[in-house]
């Protein structure tokens, strides 16, 4: 279940959320013993529940500089067009419904994480499609 924060975790507990996830190690980045992810995501919009995920990060283990970073995103939208690490996502069920909005930013995404993540465990979202030269573009 991803949090709001940042790294900080031990090594053990990082690597089991690593195997949980299916983590690659293009995704990770071993530092001072503990083990963080190289990307972070935010839901800026939430179109199912009340609203009540606006402002889920994660996962558990993404480093405070880029989550930061995806906060500053959902202040600046326009800044994604300026960041090349930086993705807007949005996560729909088989249906095609849109349940979350939100922004991805990080180093070798395959841009499944959110989904992987929080959209397919905790809401059954089944697809994941970014904004690409201002089209919805199924990943």
């Amino acid at each position: 279940m991803p949090c709001k924060g940042g790294a900080g975790h031990g090594t053990a507990k990082a690597q089991q959320l690593t195997a949980e996830r299916g983590a690659t190690n293009d995704q990770l980045l071993n530092t001072g013993g503990y083990t963080v992810s190289r990307y972070a995501w935010r839901i800026t919009k939430d179109l199912i529940d009340d609203g009540k995920a606006i402002g889920t990060e994660g996962p558990q283990n993404a480093p405070n500089t880029m989550l930061a970073i995806v906060r500053q995103l959902e202040k600046d939208p326009s800044m994604a067009n300026e960041l090349p690490k930086a993705t807007r996502f949005r996560m729909l069920d088989d249906d095609g419904e849109v349940y979350f909005e939100g922004f991805l930013y990080g180093d070798n995404v395959d841009l499944f994480e959110p989904l992987d993540d929080f959209g397919m465990p905790g809401y059954g979202c089944t697809s994941i499609e970014t904004m690409q030269d201002g089209q919805w573009v199924k990943v």
